[in-house]
């Protein structure tokens, strides 16, 4: 699934055109360096830690023409998003199986009941 997220950015409108692309560039550079971390965890399955980062700081910070902080807030960001992701799929691998307990929270616990007791009758 692709999803795509727009960022949007008060600015002054005494901004000048040379500070606006700057603020692109750097946006776009930062877009691209999380596209590179996120690519970089789908291939090699990394989990988020100091020594994945380690293992691909130089290559992503040469790549995507970043600084070394803002390579390693976009590890930050790819991570994160990969964290969310792993357990929002463990949560609907285990809703597929058949013997699991239902989920703390949700429909279930704020309704009193499973979705099957509030179903039309016909």
């Amino acid at each position: 699934m692709l999803a795509v997220k727009t960022v949007k950015i008060p600015v002054h409108y005494g901004i000048t055109r040379r500070k606006l692309s700057v603020l692109d560039s750097l946006t776009a550079r930062t877009t691209y360096g999380v596209w590179i971390w996120s690519r970089l965890f789908k291939e090699h399955a990394l989990k988020g830690t100091y020594a994945d980062r380690r293992l691909f700081h130089a290559r992503v910070k040469e790549q995507a023409k970043l600084s070394g902080a803002m390579a390693q807030c976009c590890f930050d960001t790819a991570a994160w998003m990969w964290k969310s992701y792993r357990e929002a799929h463990e949560t609907w691998r285990r809703s597929l199986s058949p013997d699991a307990k239902a989920p703390t929270g949700g429909f279930a616990s704020c309704c009193g009941g499973s979705r099957s007791s509030h179903s039309r009758t016909e």
